[in-house]
């Protein structure tokens, strides 16, 4: 399971798929993405696992709360989607064909194509320096000798240090983020459902 940025998995995670070993394994692939679209999110995840010797007899887009605008799917995952989860994966057979031909996507895209997003989470006045922050960050974008803000160059935004914040210290802010988050509210406020290969679980996309 990886989470969608841009359409793409994150770098990092790319990395950690290195560390995984197969001889033609079956595997199922989850993308979790922000309620706009997972884009080339599962095929990429697909070519990462055949590298290292899995086969793909599964995969899923799930939607979820977006991180960088909260508003954006705000409560999913739901019961509805925790329970086509439990589903799909009662239903997960290693025995069963491959679904790679069937995933969306397009195979030849370049993850670097995506630059990020100009917005990163900082910390106010509220901040104690617990240092909770730095050791949750999954890329090391927060330094201890500048808690309150995050590296640019290397945070990919994905607000696991705002949820961990035991003072709610730290958040987006800005008026460009305020505007940009209006905007993609109202492109992608609609409820977007689950989608499953095979569709194990009624795809009412």
């Amino acid at each position: 399971a990886m989470p969608v940025y841009g359409g793409f998995i994150p770098s990092f995670c790319s990395s950690l798929v290195s560390l995984l070993h197969g001889s033609s394994t079956p595997a199922a692939v989850l993308a979790v993405y922000g309620n706009r679209h997972y884009d080339n999110a599962l095929v990429q995840m697909d070519e990462l696992l055949a590298r290292q010797g899995f086969e793909t007899k599964a995969a899923a887009a799930l939607s979820a709360r977006h991180s960088i605008f909260p508003s954006v799917a705000s409560g999913r995952p739901d019961d509805e989607d925790r329970e086509q989860a439990r589903q799909f994966a009662s239903m997960f057979d290693p025995q069963g064909k491959s679904v790679s031909s069937m995933l969306p996507g397009d195979r030849s895209a370049d993850p670097s194509a995506f630059r990020g997003t100009p917005f990163h989470p900082e910390a106010d006045e509220r901040c104690t320096g617990c240092m909770r922050c730095v050791s949750v960050c999954p890329v090391s974008a927060i330094s201890r000798e500048n808690v309150r803000t995050s590296c640019k160059a290397v945070c990919i935004s994905c607000g696991r240090c705002i949820v961990s914040c035991p003072a709610g210290a730290r958040g987006y802010r800005g008026e460009e983020y305020r505007q940009s988050g209006e905007v993609f509210l109202k492109k992608n406020g609609e409820r977007k459902e689950n989608v499953f290969f095979p569709a194990a679980v009624q795809d009412r996309r």
